[in-house]
């Protein structure tokens, strides 16, 4: 499938598509000399578009958007509420392309979501639960994913070919085969809590698991010495 976790089937596409390759905007993006300032800037853009907060001063004063060149550096993007009202940051080595131009746009949905709760009470500030936050930042990941955005950004022209299904289909072997995988490893993770799996079975029932609901086999025959579960 392409993915160590089975958990992005992207690389099905061109089996199951009739287009050579799924639409990528990233040559373009690149010729444009698009860098992070303008990606955050354009993502910014979107929000105040639909009617939600442009980011504070401060998150463009203390926000990590390339790779620093002075240290090791944890290049996994993520999103944080420093829990003063006003400071709210994102950390990301950002690269031109298409799919770092939607992780920008998830990563600041996290941003809106803390600005819009600063007022609450700080145990009321998270997400209804652990997938929450992520859902909204996915919401707005893929509803920048569209040809009218792209048109919108100048990195698409009307003439350009485009077809709605292949988008779909793109969207479907990333996000909706995720949902599976995403339910087995909770699943599994609780097993082990409430002592149903055993330590010395939880290969073996991780595995079970992913037959049953993923449909995916292992490539090779696993045992307990293992901890494939784990390697998430």
């Amino acid at each position: 499938l392409g993915n160590m976790w089975a958990q992005d089937w992207s690389s099905l596409y061109t089996r199951l598509s009739e287009e050579k390759a799924p639409l990528d905007i990233t040559k373009t993006i690149q010729e444009q000399k698009w860098n992070a300032s303008r990606m955050f800037h354009a993502a910014e853009d979107f929000f105040a578009s639909i009617g939600l907060e442009k980011m504070t001063p401060t998150f463009w004063e203390k926000s990590i958007i390339t790779k620093p060149d002075d240290r090791d550096f944890q290049c996994h993007a993520s999103a944080w509420d420093m829990h003063d009202g006003d400071d709210f940051r994102i950390k990301m080595c950002t690269d031109p392309s298409m799919e770092e131009l939607r992780t920008v746009h998830h990563e600041m949905g996290h941003v809106e979501y803390y600005m819009l709760c600063k007022h609450q009470h700080v145990l009321n500030r998270q997400g209804a639960n652990e997938g929450f936050h992520e859902a909204v930042g996915d919401l707005i990941g893929l509803s920048v994913a569209t040809k009218t955005h792209y048109e919108k950004l100048g990195l698409m022209k009307p003439t350009d070919k485009y077809n709605p299904t292949d988008i779909l289909l793109m969207s479907a072997l990333t996000k909706i085969a995720f949902l599976p995988f995403g339910y087995i490893l909770d699943k599994w993770r609780w097993t082990i809590f409430t002592g149903e799996t055993p330590f010395e079975k939880m290969n073996e029932k991780f595995w079970e698991y992913r037959i049953k609901y993923q449909g995916v086999s292992p490539p090779v025959k696993r045992n307990e010495s293992f901890f494939d579960g784990g390697a998430k």
